[in-house]
């Protein structure tokens, strides 16, 4: 709401020197406000999912990104306190929130984000249900270690 306010009040000071600025200026800030509830709309819309061969990894309309279970290194919940460092290869995918968990890679995979693509190894994310999704990433983990077990 504070940037429609923001638009009306820079539009009317920029109208009247520089009208096309003005208009222009009022289109990108429409447009932009537009994105943000759009993307807002997606983080309840487009969950992360995970089925028994693929995760499906999103956050909202900034990427999303389908990765085989194979390709997946760790999986862990995160406290304030272990919440990874930003850095080459680290992807927070949780918005303004702090992630809640982490999710990294056998290998780098590219991730395209806002049109452009980052090789990305750990993406942080905040969940609903950190707890489910660690444990339902790692069933096929017990499972296996049960079958194999002396």
């Amino acid at each position: 709401m504070v940037i429609l306010v923001e638009t009306l009040a820079l539009h009317v000071f920029l109208n009247r020197w520089q009208p096309v600025a003005a208009r222009a200026m009022t289109l990108v800030s429409l447009a932009s406000v537009l994105w943000l509830v759009q993307d807002d709309r997606a983080l309840a819309r487009l969950p992360v999912e995970v089925d028994d061969e693929t995760v499906n990894l999103r956050c909202g309309r900034r990427f999303a990104v389908k990765v085989p279970r194979a390709d997946i290194a760790e999986v862990r919940q995160l406290t304030w306190r272990d919440v990874p460092s930003r850095g080459p290869g680290y992807l927070k995918g949780s918005g303004f929130a702090q992630p809640n968990v982490a999710v990294r890679f056998t290998e780098p995979l590219a991730v395209k984000i806002f049109g452009v693509t980052k090789q990305v190894s750990t993406v942080g994310l905040r969940l609903d249900d950190p707890a489910g999704f660690v444990a339902a990433l790692q069933e096929p983990e017990r499972a296996a270690s049960a079958t194999t077990a002396p």
